[in-house]
């Protein structure tokens, strides 16, 4: 059996897997929540400094301080996805264009711009997907990325979503001490 799956990878593939990365992983969702209380602070405690010399100075950053709590997630949002764009920029960027996924039995053959690569089903750590994406994790950050919009995107994910189950043992059973 082998499920083939042809599209093209834009520079947009890549902004919507690091927002939706941003916004999903659990060490970024704890750095990010605490940020956005970090900066909330600072500018409190300036407004707090200023209070003591002028007020309009300390309503100015009180008024920051609340604008950081509230729109924080957007002006993340907004980051990421700059931070993406110049990461991806230049010589060492990836190379855009043509992809090619193929399912055998137990492999996944990803022939690409750049190269081939050929990893067995059992190396894909986890499956996500945001509105317009589908994810195929490798690696705690890396994915390989697959637009919905493809012709057969969702019977491709679904074969290889199978082929990893059919292929993944059971969890041990997890011994516990008797008392």
């Amino acid at each position: 059996m082998t499920v083939a799956l042809d599209y093209q990878l834009t520079a947009a593939d890549l902004d919507a897997f690091a927002v939706h990365h941003a916004a999903h992983a659990p060490h970024l969702r704890r750095h990010n929540q605490r940020m956005r209380w970090v900066y909330a602070i600072v500018f409190g405690l300036i407004a707090v400094g200023y209070a003591q010399f002028a007020t309009t100075g300390a309503v100015i950053f009180a008024v920051i301080a609340v604008i950081y709590l509230i729109f924080y997630a957007r002006f993340n949002r907004w980051w990421v996805v700059r931070h993406s764009r110049r990461a991806n920029a230049g010589p060492d960027g990836p190379t855009l264009g043509p992809i090619q996924l193929r399912l055998t039995d137990d492999q996944l053959l990803i022939d690409e711009p750049e190269g081939n690569a050929r990893l067995a089903v059992t190396a894909i750590r986890r499956f996500d997907e945001s509105d317009t994406h589908h994810f195929i994790y490798l690696g705690p950050s890396a994915a390989l990325i697959v637009p919905k919009a493809v012709d057969g995107a969702a019977d491709f994910i679904q074969a290889l979503r199978d082929g990893v189950a059919a292929r993944t043992p059971p969890p041990s059973p997890v011994d516990h001490p008797q008392t």
